[in-house]
């Protein structure tokens, strides 16, 4: 997905965005206002000036379709105990954003199959993760949807070098 924001500017936002991020490339966005950029690319409410998703002009009617394909992979899990396993925080995700799927079960399976887990994975207590399996599971939980663009917030935080390649790799 290429995504061009030009004199763009969301509520609240005091300087105009002129961006691109380019089809099948890895970005990074660093500086102040992260919050603000990651709203901007997580596509939740359409601002003013020109946005252009795959040189399609985007306006309030043709807004949803994408705004749907885009997923932000949080920095860190946020569980709580009454969701103590990674099955438990996958049905979670598929019932907060109302996925539509003929078979759940598989596609949590597949999403942890994609990042390298296991299905023995689904079964695991979270608080037993290590930080870079916790990262995989954010990034399964995020492919159940199969977005176009996943905007990961802190990809390579508390990972060693080899973690760094392999989530690179992916």
């Amino acid at each position: 997905m290429e995504i061009k924001f030009a004199n763009y500017k969301l509520k609240g936002m005091k300087s105009i965005i002129n961006l691109e991020i380019e089809h099948k490339k890895i970005t990074g966005l660093i500086g102040n206002n992260n919050d603000k950029l990651l709203e901007l690319l997580s596509l939740d409410t359409l601002g003013t000036g020109s946005l252009t998703i795959n040189d399609i002009k985007i306006n309030k009617k043709n807004f949803e379709p994408f705004n749907k394909r885009v997923r932000i992979v949080e920095e860190e899990i946020n569980y709580n105990y009454f969701l103590p396993t990674i099955k438990d925080l996958m049905v979670e995700e598929i019932k907060i954003n109302n996925i539509k799927l003929e078979d759940y079960q598989k596609k949590m399976r597949d999403s942890l199959k994609i990042v390298g887990l296991s299905r023995n994975y689904l079964n695991r207590s979270i608080i037993t993760l290590s930080s870079y399996e916790k990262k995989l599971v954010l990034l399964a939980i995020s492919l159940i949807s199969n977005p176009t663009l996943l905007i990961i917030k802190e990809p390579f935080k508390g990972m060693d070098l080899n973690h760094k390649k392999e989530l690179l790799r992916f």
